[in-house]
């Protein structure tokens, strides 16, 4: 999908386990983002994420955009992602890719490195270990 000149990908998650929930979204004014009717419908379960970049083909010509600070989400490999989900079953990553975290080897591990303060709060309080993460039974405190 392009949209202002930007290529738009959009990601279909399953949640496989809700660690922490918030109540109320952090900007209840904010219009969630609007997906192409050929990602619906959502099953129960299943969110989509927008995420700048990708491929498209346009008069038989690809053209590719890339992030190289947030990398492509990795097709069924599962991951920890921060992030904001609407009632429409949409949602965002918190921060970008501050907000997202692959899991290697049993280890939490962000797909870029930051020093925002999210990624070093969540690096005192858990290490890198998912055990420690997953066991921990509310995160948001």
């Amino acid at each position: 999908m392009v949209v202002d000149n930007e290529i738009t990908t959009w990601n279909k998650f399953a949640i496989d386990e809700v660690l922490s929930e918030f109540r109320q979204l952090p900007c209840p004014a904010c219009v969630p983002p609007q997906p192409p009717l050929s990602q619906l419908p959502l099953w129960s379960g299943e969110f989509l994420i927008p995420k700048t970049g990708g491929t498209v083909n346009v008069d038989g010509v690809d053209i590719e955009q890339r992030d190289e600070n947030f990398p492509e989400y990795e097709f069924n490999q599962p991951c920890v992602l921060l992030l904001n989900l609407y009632p429409t079953g949409t949602a965002r990553t918190v921060r970008g890719p501050v907000g997202v975290f692959r899991i290697v080897q049993n280890k939490i591990v962000p797909v870029c490195q930051s020093e925002h303060q999210i990624q070093k709060d969540l690096k005192e309080r858990f290490g890198t270990s998912l055990e420690h993460f997953a066991n921990t039974s509310n995160f948001a405190d």
